[in-house]
């Protein structure tokens, strides 16, 4: 397993190019363990303690306001690492992290990770360059993203929220399999209820979504892709 936990580390956004015999140092020690769909990883708030890395499955990152609100922030597929920033700086978890379907996911322990970064500092200079990098990634794709209009930026969200609930039905329309509010997808998406019951009805007049039941179906994929430009 140690091998495939190092492919995978190989690949993820966090320990790409990293140096190779740090990469089989670290899969080495680290862990897999099983969560079932709807098990909570980690909770928004509490004390890191390590890293997971998804070698097989769907993790959900979201924040709950104090009212009980839940924003989706990210949703991370095989390759992709949660609690990562915990490793470096020790704070308290910025987000709740579920478990969207059954996951196997690798385990690695802050401590655990110290104790062979502290005898190869090369591991820590990786990784501040790898998160200077995220950083300004992030930056210049929020930008883009808030110079979308409104119909760009919801168009974004739902498909999104396609990847991560998505279930096909016939004709390549896309079903997402959970029932969001408008208020939650304006939340998401930085605008008011108003102006996403006002944009999902023209496209539900022009049949680029429809409603089945209490959930949303994508009809024109495609066209809702056009108006992102990301």
């Amino acid at each position: 397993m140690s091998q495939m936990q190092a492919e995978i580390l190989k690949h993820s956004t966090l320990f790409y190019g990293l140096d190779e015999d740090a990469m089989q140092a670290i899969a080495l020690i680290m862990k897999t363990l099983s969560l079932p769909a709807g098990a909570v990883l980690m909770m928004q708030d509490e004390e890191p303690d390590g890293c997971f890395a998804v070698l097989d499955g769907m993790l959900k990152v979201s924040t709950i306001t104090a009212e009980g609100e839940e924003t989706v922030l990210a949703v991370l597929g095989s390759g992709e690492i949660a609690g990562e920033i915990g490793l470096i700086d020790g704070a308290p978890r910025s987000a709740t992290v579920t478990a969207l379907k059954d996951c196997e996911l690798a385990y690695l322990s802050t401590r655990d990770f110290k104790t062979i970064a502290d005898s190869n500092p090369k591991i820590y200079q990786h990784m501040l360059k790898i998160m200077a990098e995220r950083i300004r990634a992030s930056n210049t794709s929020l930008t883009a993203y808030q110079r979308l209009p409104v119909s760009g930026r919801l168009a974004h969200i739902l498909l999104r929220l396609s990847e991560a609930f998505g279930e096909p039905v016939d004709d390549g329309r896309i079903l997402i399999r959970q029932n969001f509010t408008q208020e939650q997808i304006g939340i998401m998406a930085g605008t008011a209820r108003e102006n996403v019951s006002r944009q999902i009805n023209k496209w539900r007049q022009d049949k680029t979504i429809t409603r089945i039941s209490r959930y949303y179906c994508i009809e024109d994929a495609d066209k809702l892709r056009q108006l992102t430009n990301l």
